[in-house]
């Protein structure tokens, strides 16, 4: 059972989700940081302390975003995510984390509080 809180940053490659996964390790937080490509998951997991998790996902797949989901889920366990932040570069309308439902995302993620 983790001690730390939880966060989930996609688009971590680079840019702001790179910076926001960096500042937010520093922090202190556990960070699961998305990534496209597992070079870029390495690149920055240089960069970053052993806390923090590169996560491989595809925001395009429906498959993508489920295995990713189910992976932090079960690193987080019940303490859940104390946020999560949506930085990837593009989405398919049909999977925009903007469009699911606060029920929806507490049911696979486990958001605390709600």
């Amino acid at each position: 059972m983790p001690t730390q809180r939880a966060v989930m940053i996609t688009g971590s490659s680079t840019g702001i989700g790179e910076a926001c996964a960096l500042h937010l390790d520093r922090l202190g937080l556990q960070v699961f940081a998305g990534v496209r490509k597992n070079a870029d998951g390495e690149a920055l997991r240089r960069k970053a302390s052993a806390a923090l998790q590169p996560v491989r996902i595809d925001i395009t797949s429906s498959e993508g975003i489920r295995a990713a989901a189910e992976m932090v889920r079960s690193a987080v366990g019940e303490s859940g995510l104390a946020g999560l932040v949506n930085l990837g570069p593009y989405c398919a309308s049909k999977f925009a984390l903007e469009a699911l439902t606060d029920s929806l995302i507490l049911q696979h993620l486990r958001l605390p509080g709600r």
